[in-house]
Formats: structure tokens, sequence, C-alpha cells
């Protein structure tokens, strides 16, 4: 399933970079992703409104699978 919503905004850009942590509805670990400031930064400011953050799901387009790993060659 793809999850939805947004992730809070950032005030700062002072990070090496940013993990998300999704979980399932049993509180069970279910991925996680690790992106850098720059992309979100880029992202951010084409949310239409500032006072948001941004969609779980752009977030997982510009990041990277940490977990759990890709079996694909």
């Amino acid at each position: 399933p793809s999850p939805k919503g947004t992730i809070a905004r950032f005030h700062t850009w002072e990070f090496d970079y940013a993990l998300l942590v999704l979980l399932r509805f049993d509180y069970q670990l279910f991925e996680i992703w690790r992106c850098e400031p720059e992309k979100l930064q880029e992202a951010q400011k084409k949310v239409r409104n500032p006072r948001r953050g941004i969609p779980i799901r752009r977030f997982t387009i510009l990041g990277e699978k940490l977990y759990p790993e890709s079996t694909a060659p």
C-alpha cells in the first residue's frame, strides 16, 4: 500500500540527510527512506500551501530506500 499524508515542514536545512520511517498499522517496521536536504528543499518550494510539508509519496520518490533492502540486481 502506498502511504498517504505529508511529513512535517522543515524549518532549517542544516542536516546531512532526513530519515522517514514508515510503520504498519500494528506499529511494525515497514520501510525506512533517506533523502538529502537539497532534494527536499526543492520539493518544499513546490508545495502549494507553504504551511504544509512534503507529501510522503514525494519523499519516497526523491529518497533512497534503506529498509527492506532491494533484492533486485
